[in-house]
């Protein structure tokens, strides 16, 4: 895969970060199969796979979403970020049902590390994921930019930008989420 097999939508917002909109996933039915068969827990009003010691990319039956996944992340990596190498974290999915949300967070501090989102499953009334002007609540300022989902969208950003979902308005927004570093 290189840069022109990419259909990309580069964002400035005080620092980059990307929108892409993806091939669909082929083997999506299988893959949400495996999503029913994890342990989701409530976490900060969503249930999630979420465990900082976990990476849910390696279970079983995952490898080709892992594939996927990594050759969007190696993509970018390369041509966009100027590197060579990089490591996934953590990984996780996320289930928002109707009025979930997700409150202000970040993922990481430092300038090599990187989060991603994938939308699965949305709707038209799925939540908007908002991305804040890095330093918030610290630093005031109203610049926000909302991405709002589509199913085959990914977003990777800046580790340190606050973000959050809002309540979601469908009985279901399923997303995989990670972290990763360049190297």
């Amino acid at each position: 895969m290189n840069e022109t097999d990419i259909p990309l939508y580069k964002h400035t917002f005080v620092t980059e970060f990307f929108e892409i909109d993806t091939v669909p996933f082929n083997r999506k039915n299988d893959l949400i199969k495996n999503i029913k068969k994890l342990n989701f827990k409530t976490i900060d009003c969503v249930e999630s796979t979420y465990d900082k010691t976990n990476n849910v990319l390696e279970n079983k039956g995952f490898e080709k979403f892992k594939n996927f996944i990594t050759n969007y992340i190696q993509a970018i990596n390369l041509n966009f970020l100027n590197k060579k190498k990089f490591a996934i974290g953590n990984s996780w999915f996320q289930l928002y049902k109707k009025e979930q949300h997700h409150t202000f967070h970040t993922h990481g501090y430092t300038e090599n590390q990187f989060s991603l989102i994938y939308y699965i499953k949305v709707t038209e009334n799925s939540s908007k994921t908002v991305f804040q002007f890095p330093g918030y609540p610290y630093i005031e300022n109203q610049q926000r930019y909302k991405i709002k989902p589509k199913e085959n969208k990914l977003i990777i950003f800046p580790a340190y930008i606050p973000h959050y979902v809002e309540p979601n308005k469908d009985k279901s927004r399923l997303i995989f989420s990670c972290n990763f570093k360049t190297f």
